[in-house]
């Protein structure tokens, strides 16, 4: 009896001893590396639960991007894409894009999921701005449409439909909180989401990685026809 109650309390010893080594491993972990771990854990879980979900149906073979991004909101439309992709009756989905950004993980989430989409992604874009410019870039190249609307009779004018800038946090207000008023680890997650920003573009555009910096350092608004020339998307289609 004594043996094994002095077997016992060695194993919960042994436990409780690897429990606190696995936390001080953690904490010695740089901002950087718990931003990327808390990050990639972000939109894997977005993109989990968008397997499981039945907040949407596809109206045939079109999702609709619209609005600002949220958790709920992604997982719907992944919810939405993964459903067409499975759908035999559709060679190709198309989706209409109007976003002025929101959530950095529901962005990524949304576009990891289109680049492991089996059929080709066709884009009809209004509006692309913030983390919505990832999702413009990760349609099937030569698929990517840019609206364009009218002014005057027979004057084109062209909209700014994609837009580029720094990740950052908003307080209550809606106003974004400065960097130097953040803490390490909150600036470190600011720093890996342009680092992914800048990693797709890059990948998906003819811009040079240091260009891509520039333009989302100082936060840059592209006209459809600049859109079309660095490779955003492939062509315009006007519009009354």
């Amino acid at each position: 009896m004594k043996k094994r109650l002095i077997g016992t309390i060695l194993l919960i010893l042994v436990l409780f001893l690897t429990n606190a080594c696995s936390i001080k491993l953690i904490n010695r972990k740089t901002p950087e590396e718990r931003a990327k771990i808390k990050m990639e854990k972000y939109i894997f879980k977005i993109i989990e639960k968008a397997e499981r979900a039945t907040l949407g149906k596809a109206q045939n073979n079109i999702v609709f991007v619209v609005g600002s991004l949220t958790e709920k909101k992604a997982i719907r439309i992944i919810s939405e894409i993964n459903q067409v992709e499975d759908d035999l009756d559709f060679k190709e989905m198309i989706i209409y894009l109007d976003s002025t950004g929101g959530k950095v993980s529901a962005g990524f989430a949304i576009c990891r999921t289109m680049t492991n989409c089996r059929k080709d992604i066709k884009i009809i874009c209004r509006n692309a701005r913030s983390a919505a410019a990832g999702i413009l870039v990760s349609g099937t190249k030569g698929k990517r449409f840019v609206l364009v609307g009218r002014g005057l009779p027979g004057v084109m004018i062209f909209q700014l439909p994609v837009m580029i800038h720094p990740a950052s946090y908003t307080d209550n207000h809606k106003s974004i909180i400065p960097r130097d008023q953040l803490s390490e680890f909150h600036v470190a997650m600011l720093i890996y989401s342009d680092k992914m920003e800048c990693d797709l573009l890059s990948e998906k555009t003819i811009l040079a990685r240091s260009q891509i910096i520039e333009a989302i350092n100082k936060t840059t608004y592209y006209l459809a026809e600049y859109a079309i020339e660095f490779g955003f998307a492939d062509e315009i289609i006007p519009y009354k």
